[in-house]
C-alpha cells in the first residue's frame, strides 16, 4: 500500500510539473524569449558588420552556439580534448602531413579546421586562418626525436603538456607524433604514438570518430562502429515522439530549475573542485575483457551501461570507506550525483560539430551487495531514459552560446558537475588508420567549472578501458578500486 501511495504522489507531482511548466512557458518564457531573441540578433548583426569591415567577409560571429560555449575560459580550465592512438609501426611525419592535405583538409566537411576561434566586439567569433600551415598543426612532440616514451611517461609528462591552453595566438588543433613508444621498458618492439589535441569548439567525440572513419580508415569494408553515430536510434517512432513531446511540455521547468538551482552551485561531493589548480593527472585502467561483461549481462539481464554505472557506484563506495572525505559530501551519503554525457544520434552529416548533451544522474553508493546495487541502478537508468534534460541540454547551451560573451560565460560558470562520466563505443575490432595498425586508443576531455574528475569508458576491439582525468591532488583513482 505504501508503494502504491508513493507512486500516486509521484504521478500527481509529475502532472502538476507538466501543467505548471506549460503555463509558465506559454505566458512568460516564450514572450520573453522572443523579445530577447530580437535584441540578441540585432547585436549579432551589428557585430558581424563591424567584423567584416575589420577582417573581411570570412570572419563572422560563431553561428553555432553549441560551439561557442566552449570558448568559455574558466580559471586554469582546459578547453581541449586529447585523443591518443598507439600505433604498431613508426610514423612518417611528412607522409602524415600529406595525408591531412590530401584526405582531410581538401574536403568541404572539414574546412572548419582552417578556422580560428577568437573573441571580438563582445562575441565569440570565427576567423579564416589566412596563414594556415600544415607544419604548425602536424608535428613531432618537442624533445621526443631521440627518446623512448613509456605509458607512465606519456601520462605524467606528455599529456599534461599537450593539455595546455590553446587560444588564437597558436594552432587550436594539432596532431602530435611521438616517434618512439614502448608499452613497458621490457617491450622489445619499438612502436609509435600520436595525440590529436583539439579545441572542443571544433567538434565532439562523435564528430571526431566520424572524421576518422571517413578519412583515415583504409579497410575494404565499412568502419566497424560499435554504434554508428549517423544511424537512427533503435527506438520505436512513437516512443521518440512521446519523449520529444514530453520535452516540449517540460522545457520551461528545465530552464527555471537550472536558473534556480544550477548544478555547479548545488551539487556537492568529494570531487567538487571550486578552483581549478591547472594541474591535471591522466591515466587509464587495465583492459576489461568484453567477454566478462557479456557474462555478467547474460546472468543479470541488465544492459551494459547499467552494469558500468553500478560498478562505478561500488568503486565510489570503496573510496568513501577507505578514504573518508567530510568536506564535500552529498546530503544523502547513499547516493552521489554525476554528469552523464550523451551523444544525440543521429548526426545529420559529416561536418564537424558538437552534438552532445549532459544531464545529471544519481548513482547508488550505499552499503549493499553488488546485485542489490545493480537492481537499484537499473531503476535509475530506466528513469533517465525519459529525463528531458538529456535532450533539452543539447539545445539550451546552444541558445545562450549565441549571446554576448558576458552572458554566455555567466551561464557556463554555473554549469558542470564534480564528476562526469562518458561512455564512448569506438570500434568492434582492431583497425588500420593510414596504413598503421592501431593497438590502443584513449581520450581525455576538457576540464571546466567545478569538475574534479572525468571518466571516459571506451570500447575498442574486444576490450573495455577506463580513461580518467582528475584535478584532485591525491593519487587515488577510481579505476584502481573497480
Amino acid at each position: 500500500m505504501k508503494h502504491t501511495k508513493a507512486s500516486e504522489e509521484s504521478n500527481l507531482h509529475f502532472l502538476f510539473r507538466i501543467f505548471w511548466s506549460s503555463i509558465v512557458g506559454i505566458f512568460i518564457i516564450i514572450p520573453g524569449f522572443m523579445i530577447l531573441y530580437v535584441i540578441n540578433e540585432t547585436l549579432r548583426f551589428i557585430a558581424n558588420t563591424r567584423l567584416r569591415r575589420k577582417y573581411g567577409s570570412k570572419t563572422h560571429v560563431l553561428e553555432e552556439g553549441s560551439d561557442a560555449v566552449w570558448l568559455y575560459k574558466a580559471q586554469n580550465g582546459k578547453r581541449q580534448i586529447l585523443y591518443l592512438a598507439i600505433n604498431d609501426e613508426p610514423m612518417d611525419l611528412e607522409k602524415h602531413r600529406q595525408n591531412y592535405l590530401d584526405k582531410v583538409l581538401c574536403r568541404p566537411a572539414y574546412q572548419k579546421l582552417k578556422q580560428i576561434f577568437a573573441v571580438d566586439f563582445g562575441f565569440n567569433i570565427q576567423k579564416y586562418d589566412k596563414d594556415f600551415d600544415i607544419k604548425k598543426h602536424v608535428k613531432i612532440f618537442e624533445g621526443s626525436e631521440d627518446r623512448v616514451f613509456t605509458e607512465d611517461e606519456l601520462m605524467d609528462h606528455v599529456l599534461p603538456v599537450l593539455s595546455e591552453e590553446m587560444d588564437d595566438s597558436k594552432p587550436q588543433w594539432e596532431d602530435v607524433i611521438i616517434p618512439k613508444f614502448k608499452y613497458e621498458r621490457t617491450d622489445s618492439k619499438l612502436r609509435s604514438a600520436r595525440v590529436f589535441r583539439v579545441h572542443h569548439a571544433y567538434m565532439d567525440g562523435g564528430s571526431n570518430l566520424l572524421m576518422i572513419a571517413d578519412t583515415q580508415y583504409e579497410g575494404k569494408d565499412k568502419f566497424p562502429f560499435v554504434v554508428d553515430p549517423t544511424a537512427p536510434p533503435k527506438i520505436a517512432l512513437w516512443k521518440r515522439a512521446l519523449y520529444k513531446f514530453n520535452c516540449v511540455l517540460l522545457f520551461a521547468w528545465v530552464i527555471l530549475h537550472g536558473l534556480y538551482a544550477p548544478t555547479a552551485k548545488v551539487v556537492r561531493n568529494r570531487f567538487r573542485t571550486p578552483k581549478l589548480s591547472g594541474k591535471t593527472n591522466y591515466g587509464w585502467s587495465k583492459p576489461v575483457p568484453m567477454e566478462l561483461l557479456q557474462k555478467i549481462r547474460t546472468a543479470t539481464g541488465q544492459s551494459m551501461p547499467t552494469i558500468l554505472m553500478s560498478v562505478l557506484g561500488g568503486a565510489i563506495r570503496k573510496l568513501n570507506d577507505k578514504f573518508p572525505c567530510k568536506r564535500f559530501s552529498d546530503n544523502d551519503q547513499n547516493e552521489i550525483t554525476v554528469g552523464m554525457v550523451a551523444g544525440i544520434f543521429p548526426y545529420p552529416d559529416l561536418k564537424l560539430k558538437n552534438r552532445h548533451s549532459i544531464f545529471h544522474m544519481k548513482i547508488d553508493v550505499s552499503d549493499k551487495t553488488p546485485l542489490s546495487r545493480l537492481a537499484s541502478t537499473c531503476g535509475t537508468m530506466q528513469k533517465a531514459v525519459w529525463d528531458p534534460h538529456a535532450y533539452l541540454n543539447l539545445f539550451i547551451p546552444g541558445l545562450f552560446g549565441r549571446t554576448p560573451i558576458w552572458f554566455s560565460d555567466a551561464c557556463m560558470s554555473v554549469m558542470g558537475f564534480p564528476l562526469v562520466l562518458s561512455n564512448i563505443p569506438v570500434a568492434q575490432k582492431q583497425v588500420k588508420l593510414w596504413d598503421n595498425e592501431v593497438l590502443d586508443i584513449g581520450g581525455w576531455p576538457p576540464m571546466l567549472s567545478i569538475c574534479g574528475m572525468f571518466i571516459y569508458v571506451l570500447k575498442f576491439k574486444s576490450e573495455l578501458e577506463i580513461k580518467y582525468l582528475k584535478t584532485i591532488k591525491s593519487k587515488i583513482c577510481l579505476p584502481n578500486l573497480i
